[in-house]
């Protein structure tokens, strides 16, 4: 099987896919139509619409996890024992 790659999918096409993959989620026979509508594969389109979750995910996700841990010890400073 050979594939090739789809060049009149562009960006605001991709995004149109899974806007409609995730409308119609869960909705019995709904992937394989819009899969056909688009003339590609069902595995593309989940493929498309993993990549566009990942990416929103890694977008919208809280950055709290970059912040560095203090470098000094709050437990002494709680008790009141000086160091």
């Amino acid at each position: 099987m050979k594939f090739t790659r789809r060049h009149d999918l562009d960006p605001q096409t991709r995004i149109d896919i899974v806007k409609d993959v995730w409308i119609n989620q869960g909705i019995y026979g709904k992937m394989t139509q819009i899969a056909q509508e688009y003339h590609i594969s069902r595995t593309f389109l989940y493929q498309l619409s993993w990549a566009a979750r990942y990416h929103l995910e890694d977008l919208f996700s809280d950055p709290q996890h970059l912040v560095e841990p203090p470098h000094f010890q709050l437990e002494p400073w709680i008790l009141g024992v000086s160091t």
